[in-house]
């Protein structure tokens, strides 16, 4: 199964939805940089739901502590 996920929007906070098999960082590549999208429009607040995330390894651990510290950074 591959990684995929779903960004949704709230006022005070995004929740991120992950979805799969996290495995590598060039796989959320996508994510990373919506991610750096979300922090430039001002979001700092992220909440990962990684309910029907399947797999995760020390790579895809790398991805989560990467969201960690860009919402960090932003004051969050």
């Amino acid at each position: 199964m591959s990684f995929t996920y779903k960004i949704n929007q709230k006022k005070s906070h995004c929740i991120i939805a992950l979805e799969g098999n996290l495995l590598d960082k060039p796989s959320a590549t996508g994510l990373l940089n919506e991610i750096d999208n979300l922090v430039a429009d001002r979001h700092k607040s992220f909440v990962i739901d990684l309910s029907a995330l399947m797999h995760i390894n020390s790579n895809g651990l790398n991805v989560l502590i990467s969201i960690l510290t860009k919402s960090r950074n932003a004051g969050g």
